[in-house]
């Protein structure tokens, strides 16, 4: 019997350290067939560190800025296996350990469509992260079926719209869904950049995400979208 496993995307921005430590974090995951590092653009050098730390990985350079959404379609395309992990670059204290559990729950259940990794954000933002279900309903890490990530990209989701936008594909097609949690953190905005601009940056996704959704669909998956987790 073929042992199931999944492609993974990274998509990248000037993270520097952070996406290297991912990048190292991912490497060590046995379930995890190919790694696709998808650099938007960025002014650093982090795509050099990446290929010449881990020249095993799939390491696709965009000339300019496209947004997140525009950087997974561009790695989806490098994708082969029938399931894809897509994976922040940013996150910190990332456990080899805890993405191999949750990629071999979503390998183990035939039936579940996708699997949202839900990761840990600021003590100081809780009530805030808690009430808008942040780390499940944004959520940049999941693993889902690579056929249903093709489809939602004809929905042509743009900038920050895409974990929404396959939050609602699941809705509507009544996919089956569930939650895991893992360790690794996620610091807000303001703690790799200024103050201003980090809420700016938040400002702005919150303004792509409610012109993709509108409010009552936002809403909806507060509310509702992917309330159960994995056992």
């Amino acid at each position: 019997m073929v042992k199931r496993t999944v492609d993974c995307i990274v998509p990248f921005y000037n993270e520097g350290e952070r996406v290297v430590q991912v990048v190292a974090a991912l490497a060590n995951v046995a379930s995890i067939d190919c790694i696709i590092c998808v650099d938007d653009g960025s002014t650093d050098h982090t795509a050099d560190v990446l290929k010449t730390k881990f020249p095993g990985i799939t390491l696709v350079r965009l000339e300019k800025n496209i947004g997140k959404s525009g950087a997974i379609f561009v790695g989806l395309q490098e994708v082969k296996n029938e399931n894809v992990l897509l994976f922040d670059g940013d996150l910190m204290h990332v456990s080899s350990r805890g993405v191999e559990a949750a990629c071999n729950k979503f390998l183990a259940d035939p039936l579940l469509d996708m699997l949202i990794i839900k990761v840990r954000g600021e003590r100081r933002y809780k009530i805030m992260d808690d009430v808008f279900r942040n780390y499940i309903v944004q959520s940049g890490d999941r693993i889902l079926k690579t056929k249903d990530l093709r489809e939602v990209q004809r929905l042509h989701p743009t900038g920050y719209q895409i974990e929404v936008a396959i939050n609602q594909y699941m809705m509507v097609h009544h996919k089956n869904v569930r939650w895991f949690p893992i360790s690794a953190l996620n610091f807000h905005k303001t703690h790799k950049l200024s103050f201003f601009e980090g809420w700016g940056k938040d400002l702005r996704m919150d303004r792509e995400i409610m012109a993709y959704l509108g409010p009552v669909r936002r809403l909806r998956q507060i509310l509702f979208f992917c309330r159960e987790k994995i056992r």
